[in-house]
C-alpha cells in the first residue's frame, strides 16, 4: 500500500461552496463553463464513471485555477495513466497539493510522468494505493523528482 498523507491545517479547511463533485462524465466540461468553477479548491470525482476522456477538458482552461484537491479514487479501469499525462499538461492546476488515485488503473508509467512534471511541484498527498500497476519504481521515480519534494 502507498499512501502519503500530511494533515491540512485548519488555515487549508475547504468550504462547501468551494467543493464542485462530478458524478456523471460530462458534469465536468458543465462546471468548467460556470464562473463558479473560479472558486473550486476540490474538485472531487470519486467513483464518478469518469474516464480518461473526461479530463480532457481541463486541458482547454484558460484562466488559473484554485484547485487544491483532486479526488479521482475508486473509478477503477476507466482512469489510466492516460488522465495522469492530461493533468501533468494542465499549467491551469499550479495549485494542486493533494491528489487520490486511490484504486483506478495507474501503473509506474503514470507515476514517472507525475514525477517529471512541475506541474505537481506543490504535491504534499499522493494517494496510490488499489493500483496494481504501482511497484517499488514509483517509489524511486517520486524519491528522484526533482518537481515532487513535498511529500
Amino acid at each position: 500500500m502507498t499512501h502519503f498523507y500530511n494533515p491540512p491545517r485548519k488555515s487549508q479547511e475547504i468550504s462547501r461552496k468551494n467543493i464542485l463533485t462530478v458524478n456523471e462524465p460530462n458534469e465536468l466540461e458543465l462546471a468548467l463553463s460556470s464562473p463558479d468553477f473560479r472558486q473550486v479548491r476540490l474538485l472531487k470525482m470519486k467513483n464518478s464513471n469518469i474516464t480518461d476522456e473526461t479530463t480532457k477538458c481541463l486541458l482547454k482552461v484558460d484562466f488559473e485555477l484554485q484547485v487544491e484537491k483532486i479526488d479521482i479514487s475508486e473509478n477503477f479501469s476507466f482512469v489510466t495513466d492516460d488522465t495522469l499525462i492530461t493533468l501533468a499538461q494542465c499549467k491551469a492546476l499550479h495549485r494542486l497539493g493533494s491528489i487520490n488515485l486511490a484504486d483506478n488503473n495507474i501503473s509506474d508509467e503514470g507515476v514517472r510522468i507525475m514525477s517529471d512534471s512541475g506541474v505537481f511541484s506543490r504535491l504534499r498527498e499522493l494517494v496510490l494505493y488499489g493500483n496494481s500497476g504501482i511497484t517499488n519504481e514509483s517509489l524511486l521515480a517520486l524519491a528522484a523528482s526533482e518537481w515532487i519534494k513535498g511529500l
